[in-house]
């Protein structure tokens, strides 16, 4: 399980997104489903499907390109971009 469960998040979707995958699989959290849901509302996936130990992710493309080209992640006390 990882530590930094929305950052484990961000970057399975954007290295998802970059090799074309059609769904990728995230960890079953509360945190993962709400930023989901989220992300399903503003049109930015296609659907997920939750299961008993995963999330799995529909991504979403148009015109054979991603709808989010790069996905960043800023923390809050320092400010680093992940």
């Amino acid at each position: 399980m990882p530590n930094f469960i929305l950052g484990d998040l961000t970057s399975r979707l954007k290295i998802a997104s970059k090799g074309h995958l059609k769904s990728i699989k995230v960890l079953n959290t509360t945190l993962s489903l709400n930023i989901l849901d989220i992300f399903y509302k503003i049109g930015l996936i296609s659907g997920f499907k939750v299961h008993i130990n995963y999330i799995e992710v529909f991504l979403k493309y148009y015109l054979n390109k991603p709808i989010f080209s790069d996905i960043i992640l800023i923390s809050t006390p320092g400010k680093k971009v992940y």
